[in-house]
């Protein structure tokens, strides 16, 4: 009796342990797919689970993410006030409904919920802290630092000494630290002790790769990607991640890895966004304006088959490829339905950017401005080298405005880390940006900071030329840049200047603005230095002076700065004109003369 009692218990603890099992593989299985993005493959797998397991809160917390990856954000919030529902304490749905906040923009609501599921754990449950850390780091704007000394709690409490991360844990307090300013060295650590924690884990190469690509570490973040492809092949991220590398490097490569993407992604439908996308890509490329017409027919096809985000990312796609074909109307059209279809904050810097280039495509540039700045305000990044990357970037674009945008965040953020190319690039944008008074002011300050001899000299020479550009009055220069043109002459050792250009520039300046001034003597003393660089650019000044004198009934100049004009070069029209006029007017004179003696002798 007693043995058949002991075999019953053991079967029931046997099957105890089965259904255990089969819970954690299920909700576990989901939470892969969940990390691989297949949001589809997840939320099947959850319904499944929940139809015999309806009282799991955990796998309603899950649930909530795989609708949130769907972009269903009500059905999310349904889900995880199910989960509540079946457990009211439930911390991980109490921070599902605070993600929801976040992603809203309700910051301090997040908090509160975060807080109370943070207490409802008793700092104990490392899952429910990654689900925090998770939460904020959907947005810069979220109390991320609140949410990472959480973490420090958790991990400092005596009772939880024995317990050794995860990746998970490292790589959600890695992506928390991502959002801070200046946190991507952080986070680059903990995404490499996330991998070190498991080899095996593919997010963790990927996610660090994405650190690097942000620095513009190009090389070494494709080692990255290609480490997490290494890890598990069948990771879809890694190979969207490297289209995005390649789409505007190599189309081959760019085709490679976004088939390999669409045959893993779980979404096939929705996946065609970014068929329309490399073909929107060859027609960039390739300067094929058929790729254009066939991204926009492609994605009119199936913009009735897709959800509502695939739609909203396909009217902006239709729009830039309306823009490549000059149809500027109508790419207006279509961003603006894209704009009120509430567009991802993920693309709206380029979004921005966009709306702003065809906004100046309509002559409206004081508009297109306003969306150049929204675009800047939009671009969360703080590493500094890839800001000045960007920046760069629009400058061989010939965006000045754009690149003067960036240089100015770059200038904001900085804290004591600016460099003088920061400086000078930032007042060499605004410059050609038609703003010379705002570029003074940053080669002023770049004087002040960088005291240094060739800086001081870069300084002066472009504070110099950005008031020449306000020199613009009908009689020729003002003398505007007088003194720091004078300065930047004190720093140059003009005998062995290695920027000859530069220097002929400042005394055809110094010479020209003394000569509008009527200053003869500093014009011809500055015609003379620039002599030496451009004998032709000093026969100009020498020759107007001679051309003012004449005006003044002064000969002797006159003739004088003729000669000097003529011995530059000879080919002087105007002086050799002032010389031959002289001599005509003497021998016109002595004509009258000799007139005048016969007249009087012959007693007429």
């Amino acid at each position: 009796m007693k043995m058949r009692f002991i075999t019953k218990f053991a079967m029931v603890l046997a099957f105890l342990a089965t259904v255990a099992a089969v819970h954690a593989q299920s909700v576990d299985d989901a939470i892969q797919n969940l990390k691989y993005q297949k949001f589809r493959t997840a939320k099947q797998i959850l319904q499944q689970y929940l139809a015999n397991h309806p009282k799991d809160d955990r796998a309603y917390y899950y649930l909530g993410l795989a609708d949130l990856g769907l972009d269903l954000a009500d059905s999310a919030r349904m889900d995880f006030q199910q989960g509540l529902q079946v457990n009211p304490g439930s911390p991980l749905n109490t921070v599902g409904l605070a993600r929801l906040d976040i992603l809203n923009g309700k910051y301090d609501d997040a908090k509160t919920k975060i807080q109370q599921a943070y207490d409802a754990s008793k700092g104990r449950d490392f899952e429910v802290m990654r689900a925090i850390l998770e939460a904020t780091a959907q947005s810069p704007n979220a109390d991320n630092r609140y949410a990472i000394d959480l973490l420090l709690q958790m991990k400092n409490d005596r009772k939880n000494k024995k317990y050794t991360f995860t990746a998970d844990d490292y790589i959600a307090l890695a992506d928390a630290q991502l959002q801070l300013p200046g946190g991507a060295g952080d986070a680059a650590t903990n995404y490499q002790n996330a991998f070190y924690a498991d080899p095996k884990d593919a997010q963790a190469y990927d996610k660090y790769a994405e650190v690097l690509m942000s620095a513009r570490a190009f090389d070494n973040a494709l080692e990255f990607y290609h480490k997490a492809i290494d890890a598990n092949p069948n990771y879809p991220p890694a190979y969207l991640h490297l289209y995005e590398y390649y789409r505007l490097r190599n189309l081959d490569s760019a085709e490679q890895y976004i088939n390999q993407y669409m045959q893993l992604a779980d979404d096939k439908v929705n996946a065609q966004v970014n068929l329309v996308d490399l073909l929107y890509t060859q027609g960039l490329l390739q300067h094929d304006t058929t790729k254009y017409r066939q991204a926009i027919e492609k994605a009119n096809e199936i913009m009735n088959q897709v959800n509502d985000v695939t739609q909203t990312r396909l009217y902006k796609l239709i729009a830039v490829s309306e823009l490549a074909l000059g149809d500027s109307l109508d790419a207006k059209k279509n961003m603006d339905i894209y704009f009120s279809r509430h567009p991802d904050p993920k693309f709206a810097k380029f979004d921005y950017q966009t709306y702003a280039q065809i906004l100046m495509k309509l002559n409206q540039d004081s508009l297109a401005n306003i969306y150049f700045a929204k675009a800047i305000e939009a671009d969360t990044t703080q590493d500094l080298n890839a800001l000045r990357g960007i920046a760069e970037d629009l400058r061989k674009q010939d965006n000045f405005r754009g690149a003067a945008l960036y240089y100015k965040k770059i200038l904001n953020i900085a804290d004591g880390q600016a460099q003088v190319a920061d400086y000078f690039w930032y007042g060499f944008s605004l410059m050609y940006s038609d703003e010379p008074d705002s570029a003074v002011a940053v080669f002023q300050e770049m004087a002040k900071k960088f005291p240094e001899k060739p800086n001081q000299r870069t300084a002066y020479y472009y504070w110099g030329q950005a008031l020449m550009m306000k020199d613009t009055a009908s009689t020729g220069p003002v003398g505007l840049a007088i003194d720091p043109l004078l300065k930047y002459l004190s720093l140059v050792d003009t005998v062995n200047a290695e920027n000859q250009t530069q220097i002929t520039r400042v005394y055809y300046y110094l010479a020209a603005s003394y000569l509008t001034k009527n200053d003869y003597d500093r014009a011809s003393t500055y015609a003379e230095k620039l002599a030496t660089y451009n004998p032709q650019l000093a026969s100009q000044i020498y020759s107007q002076i001679a051309v003012n004198y004449l005006h003044a009934k002064n000969r002797e100049g006159a003739t004088s700065f003729a000669q000097k004009a003529l011995k530059l070069n000879p080919g002087d029209t105007t002086s050799q004109q002032i010389l031959d006029y002289y001599k005509q007017l003497d021998e016109y004179n002595a004509r009258m003369r000799e007139y005048e003696k016969k007249k009087k002798q012959s007693g007429g």
